[in-house]
C-alpha cells in the first residue's frame, strides 16, 4: 500500500466534528498541508466531513488526497499509525505518556515498531533551558521504547556539531558523524 503521512500538533482535529480549521463557507481550509501540484489550499468539503471521510481536494486544481496516505485526525491516527509522523517536541512530551496516542512514538502494547529514524530540524535553536529540555524529552523517549533511537539532526549554522549533537541526544561522541558539503559545493547567496 502507499506510504501514510501524518501530523499530529494543536491544529489536527481529534475526530471530523471537532475540527477547528478555518472555514470558506461550509468548507474547511486545511492548515496542515498545500496542494503538491499547484501549492493551491487544500479543502475538506462539507459533504466529506460531515460523513467523517477524510479526504482534502485542491481548490486550484482538484488534486485529491485521502486517509489511506494523509490521515487528518488524531483519530485515524490512532487506528492506522502513520509511517511517518510529523510532530513538535511540545507534543512528543505531551503525549508520551498518554495511553491513547503513545504508540504512535513506539511505545506500549499498541505499537507496531519503534521509530526507525528521528529527525531532528533547526537543531541550533535546541540550546540553553529550551535545549535541556528536549534533551531530557529524547533520553525519556528512547528509556519508554526500550531502545536505541538513531537521530538526525538538521542545520546550517551549528558549530561543532558532533558535540553538540552529542549532548542532545545523549549518544557518544564516536556514534556522532557530521556531514557537510564540501566548500566547492556550496553556492554564495545575497542575505535578503
Amino acid at each position: 500500500g502507499p506510504i501514510r503521512i501524518g501530523a499530529l500538533y494543536g491544529d489536527v482535529p481529534s475526530e471530523a466534528g471537532r475540527c477547528k480549521w478555518p472555514r470558506s463557507g461550509k468548507d474547511f481550509l486545511c492548515p496542515i498541508l498545500k496542494c503538491i501540484n499547484c501549492n493551491g489550499t487544500m479543502i475538506w468539503k462539507e459533504s466529506d466531513h460531515e460523513q467523517a471521510n477524510e479526504r482534502l481536494v485542491c481548490h486550484n486544481c482538484q488534486w485529491t488526497i485521502t486517509d489511506d496516505t494523509f490521515p487528518l485526525t488524531r483519530k485515524s491516527l490512532i487506528a492506522f499509525p502513520p509511517d511517518i509522523l510529523f510532530t513538535t517536541t511540545e507534543m512528543l512530551n505531551q503525549r508520551l505518556s498518554d495511553n491513547r496516542l503513545s504508540h504512535l512514538f513506539g511505545i506500549g502494547a499498541h505499537a507496531v515498531r519503534p521509530p526507525e529514524l528521528v529527525l531532528l530540524d533547526e537543531v541550533h535553536t535546541y540550546e540553553g533551558l529550551h535545549g535541556a529540555q528536549v534533551a531530557y524529552l529524547l533520553r525519556r523517549w528512547q528509556y519508554l521504547v526500550e531502545q536505541q533511537l538513531r537521530f538526525v539532526g538538521l542545520s546550517a549554522t551549528l558549530r561543532e556539531a558532533a558535540s553538540f549533537f552529542g549532548m542532545l541526544t545523549g549518544a557518544r561522541q564516536t556514534q556522532v558523524e557530521e556531514i557537510s558539503p564540501n566548500r566547492d559545493e556550496l553556492e554564495t547567496e545575497g542575505a535578503e
